[in-house]
This record gives C-alpha cells, structure tokens and sequence, in this order.
C-alpha cells in the first residue's frame, strides 16, 4: 500500500467504455463550475482515472477521492485484491480534486493562474465530481465513496451534500470538520507557505517541511523509530527539497480548503443537523495517534450516526496507515462487500 503523507509534493451521457485502457487519464470539461465564494472557476476541468468494469446493472461504482496534493495515479496503488478495492469486483472512478495540479488549480489554470485562482471549498470539489458523475459518465447512484485524508473529507460532504447517492460511504482518516488542533496546524502551514509565497524564502519552506515531518507521525513512534543522531541530516535533506512556486499555490489553495472545511456549516453549524441527512451505510476508520487530522470529530459524527467504526491501533499517526495496512484492506474490503 503506498504511504500516505501530510504533504505529498509532485508536480453526451455515455457510460464508461468497458474498453478504455485501465488508469489512462481522462479529463472532464465542465464549462463553468460556480464556487460557495461566489466566485467561478472558468474553463473547469475535473480529471479522473477508471480501473475495473463497470457491470450491467451498474451498481458496483466506487468513487475514490484524492488526498491533500494526491493524484488519482498514485489511488492506484490503494486498488487491487489486496488493496482498500478489489477491481475484480468493482469499477473504481478515481478523481482529482481541484488544485492537486491535474484537474483545476492555480498553476494550470490559464484563465486565473497562480494567486488569480478562486477560492473554493471541500463542498466545491464534491458537487464537481456529482457532475462529472451525472453529466458526463451518467451515473445516477454510486456503491460506494472513499477516500483517505483530504479524500476523507470529501466523503464526508459527500454522504452529507448527496444523501442517497452512494449506498455506502467509507472516511479513512479524514474530518467532517476540523478539530481546534487541526485548526491551529493548517493555519500555521498556510502562514508558512504566505511568508514563502511573499518573500521566496527557503527558511519557510524548510520550516513547512520540518512541520509535515514532526506531526505525520506521532511523538512515540519518532522516539522509538528516529534516532536522535539522525535528526541534523534529516533536517538538511528537508532544507533541500524544493517548493516551485506553481506548486506552493496549489498547496495553499488545497490547505485552504481543508481549513475552510465544515460539513455542518449550511445547517447553522450543527453537527447533529449534518448527520441527519445522512442515509448512506458509513464506515468511519480513524488512525489512533493521528496529529494531522485529529480522530475526535470523526469519530463524534460516528457516534451520532451509530455507523460502524474501525480504530486502527498503531502508533505510526497519520503517516501510518501502511503499519495497519492488512487490518485497514480488510475492513475496507469486507464492508464494500458487506461482509460482517
């Protein structure tokens, strides 16, 4: 399973053709796509990867939503029969969120490049997919959403904004809203990258990186894992990694979101609101010693919803599911198929 990371840096209705090569990368054009801000994106663009065969009654769509900077390349490496979605069984639509630099973002936007690009939300990226989904590959239901981190979180708006839509809906490490801690590092990152972004300064950027590095996983796994002699060379290999400018607004642009994320806000801030609308079979898994996306909110919501809940053990935190990654692809497995 590949490692998920808190900052992952690279730069007519038609049913999906059974015949399209696996995991070529196809772009929908949206035309116009109207933002929570008010603002639009012109020129909209939603990337996407397919694996797997959508079957006659089409009924075993599953919509896998990226992580923070993540491609719906690297959701390739989460599918497979040892992996969170077996394609033998289910047609898996893997979809690039805004600003990840494959669908619409900052630094590919020709219309509104860089700092010009719309602020958008969570809630943004998801009524995207829904058209992507409705209009361009007429789908009309889905049997599941998932998605880790950032991807997490677009599952959690999407079982919110679209009850009904998807029979089930699997979170994995992400938030139905951040938690006061989550608050607090997000916006510290996004100070970090505005003072980088202003004056192009390699101390910001070393200072993001050391950040990413402190909290993907937790201060128990660092003390048994990283030895304290490491810890110079580890921060001069951090000091070298570059931020291209293109890349960092994209970053900030996706920080922001996460930020901005609350899948109670339309309805006057209540979480009990938000989790009644909900009609989909949820599984919520969180990662115990998380310090990127805090488990609490998740789980609350959880709890208000009485859905099935996995709590995966390990001290690794957020960077860790690959230490859980047997227990994770059973659990994911198992309640796609709906195994008890």
């Amino acid at each position: 399973m590949r490692r998920v990371t808190f900052l992952v840096l690279s730069l007519a209705l038609l049913a999906p053709e059974p015949s399209r090569a696996q995991g070529q990368l196809q772009v929908a054009e949206l035309g116009a796509c109207p933002l929570e801000s008010g603002e639009t994106i012109q020129d909209c663009r939603v990337a996407y990867r397919s694996f797997g065969e959508l079957n006659a009654g089409r009924s075993n769509a599953v919509l896998f939503t990226t992580q923070l900077t993540g491609t719906s390349a690297q959701i390739a490496g989460y599918i497979g029969s040892d992996g969170l979605v077996d394609t033998t069984t289910h047609f898996v639509i893997a979809v690039d969120a805004f600003g990840n630099g494959v669908s619409s973002s900052p630094s590919n936007s020709s219309a509104q490049p860089g700092a010009d690009f719309p602020r958008y939300s969570i809630r943004d990226m998801v009524a995207a997919q829904h058209r992507l989904l409705t209009e361009v590959l007429g789908l009309s239901s889905l049997h599941a959403v998932m998605g880790i981190s950032m991807g997490g979180m677009q599952s959690f708006e999407w079982a919110v904004s679209y009850p009904g839509f998807a029979t089930k809906v699997i979170p994995i490490a992400g938030s139905p809203r951040l938690a006061a801690y989550d608050i607090v590092l997000w916006e510290t990152s996004l100070r970090m990258l505005a003072v980088y972004q202003e004056t192009g300064s390699r101390d910001a950027s070393s200072a993001l990186f050391g950040l990413s590095f402190l909290v993907g996983n937790s201060p128990e796994y660092h003390a048994r894992m990283t030895p304290r002699d490491s810890i110079l060379g580890i921060l001069t290999r951090l000091d070298g990694i570059p931020l291209p400018t293109p890349i960092a607004h994209n970053l900030a642009s996706q920080v922001r979101a996460i930020v901005d994320h609350n899948v109670a806000a339309p309805y006057d801030d209540s979480l009990e609101r938000a989790v009644a609308r909900v009609q989909a079979d949820v599984l919520v898994i969180v990662t115990v010693q998380d310090h990127v996306v805090t488990p609490g909110p998740a789980l609350e919501f959880a709890e208000l919803l009485g859905a099935q809940t996995v709590v995966l053990p390990s001290d690794c935190g957020h960077n860790g599911l690959r230490c859980d990654s047997e227990q994770l692809s059973q659990a994911s497995q198992d309640f796609l198929a709906g195994r008890e």
